[in-house]
């Protein structure tokens, strides 16, 4: 009977050590923020397969109030909650690429698991399908018409379209196909991010059927590091991004600068006009 009762214990802890260490949760990204609780004192390992090398931005005010602990090695984030705190905007990147992700974490003091997860790219909903592509309009006046109505690019392609405007050589730029670029007033911009601590230039735009895409220059004006938030822009626009980087270094540093693109459902100039607070300073 001893004998039954060890076996049996020496079960259940096998049992126990398996299933502590859980199969990888896979989650897709595909543009809306991924929700993610930490236990508190629970490393969690985040693996990002579609990137080179991750860069993680992270709320200075957690890192200094010692309320998580985080570690970047190649394509994986880990990050181990000190303490509890509220839901808060990660950012993390592609170095020098384009793939953009956004996490919602708060930390919770109580066991909930240090599984690793894997956060892959999903498909662009927005895109059209593949099968619409080689649709052959009945007449000519049809396609005019729809082109302005339906668009025919989605939000990640147009964004990294943008990217490869304003960062690639002029080598790898264009070839596109319906995507155009639009004329652009190119004066400085205020109060487009709140506390009006940058300068906002306008670089570029371009329209994809009945969606603008806007490449602004950001250049941090303090003596102070500055992390752009996209929460903290002013006015409606579909989707936003920070590229190379959210983080921006004091002013003069190499790092002080960055480019904010805005997809919107009409042309910058008409969507900041909408916002009483967002001015054009004159030239």
């Amino acid at each position: 009977m001893k004998a039954l009762i060890q076996i049996f214990s020496l079960f259940i802890l096998v049992t126990i050590n398996s299933t502590s260490q859980a199969s990888p949760k896979r989650l897709v990204y595909t543009g809306n923020p991924i929700k993610i609780t930490l236990g508190v004192n629970e490393e969690r390992r985040l693996t990002f397969p579609d990137v080179k090398v991750i860069w993680a931005d992270i709320s200075e005010k957690l890192i200094n109030e010692g309320l998580i602990e985080k570690e970047v090695i190649n394509k994986n984030v880990y990050l181990k909650a000190v303490k509890p705190f509220k839901t808060t905007r990660f950012i993390f990147g592609e170095e020098g690429g384009a793939n953009i992700y956004l996490l919602d974490i708060k930390a919770v003091q109580k066991h909930v698991g240090s599984g690793r997860l894997i956060i892959v790219k999903g498909e662009d909903r927005y895109a059209i399908a593949d099968k619409d592509k080689k649709h052959e309009p009945e007449s000519i006046i049809k396609p005019l018409k729809s082109a302005f109505r339906s668009p025919t690019a989605g939000y990640k392609t147009l964004i990294n379209f943008a990217v490869r405007e304003v960062y690639a050589p002029q080598r790898l730029r264009g070839g596109s196909k319906g995507i155009y670029r639009t004329t652009l007033n190119k004066r400085e911009v205020f109060h487009l991010l709140r506390d009006n601590q940058v300068s906002i230039k306008p670089v570029a735009a371009w329209r994809s059927g009945s969606l603008h895409v806007t490449a602004l220059s950001i250049i941090n004006k303090t003596p102070s590091t500055l992390t752009m938030n996209p929460i903290h822009k002013r006015g409606s626009w579909l989707a936003t991004s920070f590229f190379p980087r959210s983080r921006l270094m004091p002013q003069g540093h190499p790092q002080d600068n960055t480019t904010l693109f805005l997809i919107s459902k009409e042309p910058f100039a008409d969507a900041i006009s909408s916002h009483p607070m967002i001015t054009v300073g004159r030239r």
